[in-house]
């Protein structure tokens, strides 16, 4: 009776590590999406209040699987953001727009925009923008 039971154990054990090493090779090929922004700090220098400014930013995907923009959040209504494309494959990028309208500010400012998106390493990336606004004439 042993002489049966120890191949069906070698056959057992074979399989349990054939199917242990395609798993460990599938999770090495890292088939996640990576964000990588062209900038994370834009300063706009010195406006005057009521001026309008813009900014195109690039977004690139250095992962392997598709990246998903799932949220652009700008921390104040003066600033708004459009974005090209939500969903950007391996190797690809997109760009997205920042406008920021300057009336009724003045002095140094400082703004976030936050980018929320399926990157598992860094789910939430920022982008400062700085400035000065300085009175009409």
């Amino acid at each position: 009776m042993e002489a049966v039971m120890k191949p069906t154990y070698f056959w057992l054990i074979f399989i349990i590590l054939i199917t242990l090493a395609l798993i460990s090779a599938v999770q090495s090929e890292n088939l996640y999406p990576t964000l990588q922004l062209s900038a994370e700090k834009w300063d706009f220098g010195v406006i005057r209040e009521g001026d309008i400014v813009e900014r195109d930013f690039i977004i690139k995907n250095k992962g392997r699987g598709s990246l998903f923009i799932l949220e652009i959040i700008a921390s104040c209504d003066c600033t708004t953001v459009t974005v090209a494309d939500e969903e950007v494959s391996a190797g690809e990028k997109t760009s997205f727009k920042v406008t920021f309208d300057s009336k009724g500010l003045n002095g140094i400012v400082q703004r976030m925009i936050v980018i929320r998106s399926n990157d598992p390493d860094q789910p939430i990336k920022r982008l400062i923008i700085t400035g000065k606004v300085k009175p009409k004439k």
